[in-house]
């Protein structure tokens, strides 16, 4: 599913009556993000990095959040994005490299962002990743013009951005609080055109390596449902059955958009770009 200028263009009509925020003519956004690698098992228990230094780090409960980081550029025209994440070592396996990353807004009203991307990680190529992340804070603060920063973090977004779905992983040990965009707990559908011996291996619960190598491994803007775990578990791979959680608690634009004002998602976040407007006047 491809989000149109015309569907964005609705949700801001519909939000705002007849007065419709219009996207620039060069809408690109580009940034550097910071954020948190979280992955839980089916019973949405948190595993723990056995890698140097996150094993070592009291910061995160050492090692059960690994600080990972990447680029971004998104298209606030399309609601189409394309990201990256930094090589990180990951349970002393070496290096989990993620290979195409690809974005879309699937949900402008509630601003949830579809994610899919491939990591490569001991000898495993291609292990399939797909999320959904509520966007809210990050669209948010975009409506409200970053609250006078070129910095959308989580003092930014305190009133308004997404609790990660993870938060209460551990019973509640390692909190992370509201950020600009989060890991939720729906689930992705595999995409339409898996292949046979995937299809078949996903339905029947079993790892065969059918579906390496699949990106996109899920349909865009299809949810299969709501499990209540963050996540959407992996279908292969060594960890599959296993959900990796990211969430972006830092963004740091490197061209500011100007005008700053692009199309918003829904009544809610119209409400958002008031509150940010209101903090910049105190």
């Amino acid at each position: 599913m491809s989000i149109k200028k015309t569907l964005l263009a609705t949700a801001v009509t519909t939000a705002m009556g007849a007065t419709a925020i219009e996207a620039q003519a060069d809408p690109i956004l580009y940034a550097d993000w910071s954020g948190l690698f979280t992955i839980l098992n089916s019973s949405g228990t948190g595993l723990q990095n056995s890698s140097y230094p996150y094993y070592g780090d009291p910061t995160w409960g050492y090692g059960f959040r690994t600080q990972v980081s990447g680029t971004m550029t998104f298209d606030l025209a399309t609601g189409a994005g394309s990201a990256t994440v930094n090589d990180f070592d990951f349970f002393a396996g070496g290096a989990a490299q993620a290979t195409t990353i690809t974005m879309q807004v699937i949900d402008p009203v509630n601003g949830l962002v579809q994610a899919n991307m491939g990591f490569n990680w001991n000898s495993n190529t291609g292990i399939p990743v797909s999320l959904i992340l509520d966007a809210r804070g990050f669209f948010g603060a975009i409506s409200g013009g970053y609250a006078g920063s070129d910095v959308i973090d989580q003092a930014t977004v305190a009133g308004y951005g997404a609790l990660p779905a993870s938060n209460g992983m551990n019973k509640g040990k390692f909190p992370i609080g509201p950020v600009p965009m989060a890991t939720t707990t729906l689930d992705t559908a595999l995409i339409s055109t898996a292949s046979a011996a995937c299809a078949a291996d996903v339905a029947n619960g079993v790892v065969n390596g059918n579906c390496l190598g699949l990106n996109p491994s899920s349909e865009i803007g299809v949810i299969a449902g709501d499990d209540g775990i963050g996540g959407s578990p992996m279908i292969d791979g060594p960890f599959a059955g296993f959900n990796a959680n990211f969430d972006i608690t830092a963004i740091h634009i490197t061209n500011v958009p100007v005008p700053a004002a692009v199309w918003l998602f829904g009544s809610g976040l119209v409400g958002l770009a008031g509150i940010a407007s209101r903090r910049r006047q105190r």
